[in-house]
């Protein structure tokens, strides 16, 4: 197996966890759900830190990165909203802004170029990963434990929002001097 290709699957694992936890949230095995969770979230954090130390970095992995981390955020968050156990303004708050972000990707990737994932973007995943990690512990272990992670997401929204600034700026530099035709 080629070494390069770890990062990949790595990703293509992260987004084959999503139906399992879907499944224990559903059956409200918040334990097991938030173990894999949290394996999800540092497949995240591995599949990065790998495809830089092996140079593997791809445009492939670039744009499906950060959908992988898409449909794994949303999807259980859109699943606890439906459950009545966060608030739906938070979740339209956090998928409009992935919406804009996704768009802008968009554009640039027609113009042949890419819009990396900014820091303040990964402070944001890292720190949904955690707040739905404590939220889904919480369930079972302490209602403190659960706001704590409720509060977490919505710092994630101001993050989330503030990196659409950084992305929107990015956009801007990069296609300064291009002229969109129809």
């Amino acid at each position: 197996m080629n070494k390069k290709m770890i990062p990949m699957y790595l990703t293509s694992f992260r987004m084959s966890l999503v139906l399992p936890i879907i499944l224990l949230i559903i059956y409200e095995n918040y334990g097991l759900a938030s173990l894999l969770w949290i394996i999800a979230g540092l497949t995240d954090a591995l599949d990065g830190f790998l495809s830089r130390k092996w140079s593997a970095q791809t445009t492939a992995g670039a744009l499906l990165d950060p959908v992988a981390d898409k449909i794994l955020t949303l999807s259980i968050l859109i699943l606890l909203c439906y459950f009545q156990k966060i608030d739906p303004f938070l979740v339209i708050l956090l998928v409009s802004r992935d919406i804009y972000v996704t768009g802008l990707r968009s554009i640039a990737a027609d113009k042949g170029l890419i819009l990396y994932a900014k820091p303040l973007a990964k402070w944001k995943t890292t720190l949904q990963i955690v707040g739905v990690f404590l939220m889904l512990i919480g369930f079972q272990v302490s209602f403190y434990i659960e706001q704590a992670g409720y509060g977490l997401l919505w710092v994630c929204v101001l993050m989330s929002w503030l990196s659409a600034w950084d992305y929107t700026n990015d956009f801007r530099k990069k296609f300064k001097f291009i002229e969109f035709s129809s």
